[in-house]
């Protein structure tokens, strides 16, 4: 924005220094042609330079609200953008949809996400595992390189987890 700005600046000064070719004008603040002659007009009409009204609804979230989404996320991360939503209301006191959270937080890379599944051990493999364990517990395990990790529950969870991630 601060360069397009000093862009219009520059095209100003030229034709207000009577610079009269627009294309020449264009080349030398390396800007469109549409440019000059929107700030030719601009002048004309006695308006300023700076930013017109956009179309679009403004932002809800100021920088307060979104460092607050931000903390709350991280200390609180099974929270609900509902109830992220309702903490930035009683804590800003900025009114905001659970929707509007979850656009900053998708903007910003945080994700929802479920751990892969896994498969579980049966009781043969723990007996298994036992056995392996017991016959190899006074081996000196400092000479030995583990070149393969894998993971595994050994009880079965009755809730899923949900996590977001940055």
């Amino acid at each position: 924005m601060k360069q397009q700005q000093e862009a219009r600046e520059r095209v100003k000064f030229l034709i207000e220094n009577d610079e009269n070719d627009p294309k020449r004008c264009a080349q030398m603040c390396n800007v469109s042609l549409r440019t000059v002659f929107r700030v030719k007009k601009r002048m004309m009409n006695g308006q300023t330079m700076a930013e017109g009204h956009r179309s679009g609804s403004p932002e809800k979230l100021d920088s307060a609200a979104k460092r607050s989404i931000s903390a709350f996320t991280v200390k609180h991360e099974k929270w609900s953008t509902e109830r992220l939503a309702n903490a930035i209301l009683q804590r800003r006191g900025v009114e905001v949809s659970r929707w509007t959270v979850w656009r900053y937080l998708k903007r910003n890379k945080w994700f929802k996400i479920r751990p892969a599944a896994k498969p579980y051990l049966n009781e043969q493999q723990k007996a298994n595992r036992v056995a392996w364990c017991q016959k190899y517990q006074n081996t000196d395990w400092d000479s030995v390189v583990f070149t393969d990790e894998s993971y595994f529950y050994l009880y079965r969870k009755n809730q899923s987890v949900d996590k977001i991630k940055t």
